[in-house]
């Protein structure tokens, strides 16, 4: 079947292991936000990288324009699929991620922009910052301008309400319930009790 099947192969989102004093993920650097990715197509007979960002959100439509079906206008991603034909393109269509209610990231490939519920902003030049140390939203030069101008535009106007924040009597009763658990299957993470 491998002259008639698409495969889209990618990873989960990346993980901060102590770049700058954060652990885990939940960040709108990139770092946290990227995410490995492949495609084969049917004819394909060797390897392109693309640079360009996309979205989670675009498989759907891609794999919509690239089988030849109906577009659906009801889908919030874009069909990346001239991407695959020609990953040098241009491509005037920057990455969205969302990383708690209020909190967005935003890139272009060049510049990362971030905005945060409180209004706080950051924006790196991925060029000459690929690990995102220098804030240049304070910047006066041009091109970080321009940049900043032109990426929050792309800061959604409303986020989907956060998850809600359990009651009292909800955290307590998880409590309990957490140290009513079998010792044997989730056992006390303290020193004494290792040695």
């Amino acid at each position: 079947h491998r002259d008639n099947t698409i495969v889209i192969f990618w990873g989960d989102h990346g993980w901060h292991l102590g770049e700058k004093l954060r652990f885990r993920k939940g960040s709108g650097w990139s770092e946290s936000t990227r995410v490995p990715m492949m495609v084969r197509l049917p004819g394909m007979t060797e390897r392109q990288d693309c640079v360009r960002p996309v979205n989670l959100i675009d498989f759907y439509p891609t794999l919509i324009d690239l089988c030849g079906l109906p577009k659906k206008d009801v889908l919030d991603g874009r069909s990346f699929a001239p991407l695959l034909e020609d990953p040098s393109q241009k491509w005037n269509h920057p990455a969205v991620t969302i990383h708690g209610e209020g909190n967005a990231s935003i890139t272009d490939g060049r510049w990362r922009y971030i905005r945060y519920r409180e209004g706080t902003e950051e924006l790196y030049d991925l060029k000459s910052d690929p690990m995102e140390w220098e804030n240049q939203i304070r910047s006066t030069d041009q091109a970080a301008l321009a940049a900043r101008k032109r990426l929050a535009k792309f800061v959604p106007k409303e986020f989907a309400p956060g998850i809600a924040v359990q009651d009292s009597a909800e955290k307590d009763k998880l409590k309990k319930a957490v140290k009513s658990l079998d010792r044997s299957i989730k056992p006390k993470r303290s020193l004494k009790d290792l040695q």
